[in-house]
């Protein structure tokens, strides 16, 4: 498997077994089903490449990557709102910070290893009137080094 594909898959099975939440694809908070609610997508970003060797070849980088929680709770039930986005909040913060993301194993034929994530912000939380469909949004970055 491609480096994006072992993150990817490692990463997404990991936290809806430690969370218990299913991956959905990205989509606006309101276009999603209410019975997607509690769920999350996984969305890679941007890569940088930092070291090369003197042919070139990447030996290795980071990869941005962003944990998009989506969860329901009824209009203007403020404080529940707050609640609940500090929940999945924590949820994720743990997930990552006390490495509970296992990083993979390298297997046979892989080219690129996993070494490490990080949580780089969180974005702030928006509670618009008559709303009740909410997101907590991650923004994290793993390591990667060529084998």
């Amino acid at each position: 498997m491609t480096r994006e594909q072992i993150f990817r898959s490692t990463f997404a099975n990991a936290f809806a077994a430690y969370t218990e939440w299913v991956e959905v694809l990205e989509a606006p908070v309101k276009k999603l089903p209410i019975s997607s609610f509690t769920s999350f997508s996984l969305e890679l970003g941007k890569t940088r490449f930092e070291n090369h060797d003197s042919t070139g070849r990447a030996l290795s980088g980071e990869q941005d990557f962003t944990i998009t929680i989506y969860f329901s709770k009824p209009q203007n039930d403020t404080a529940g709102i707050h609640n609940d986005h500090s929940d999945d909040l924590q949820l994720a913060q743990q997930f990552i910070n006390d490495h509970i993301y296992p990083i993979p194993l390298v297997l046979p034929g892989d080219t690129f290893r996993i070494d490490d994530v990080e949580i780089v912000s969180v974005e702030p939380m928006r509670i618009l009137a008559g709303q009740s469909r909410y997101t907590v949004v991650v923004n994290a970055r793993y390591w990667f080094s060529c084998l």
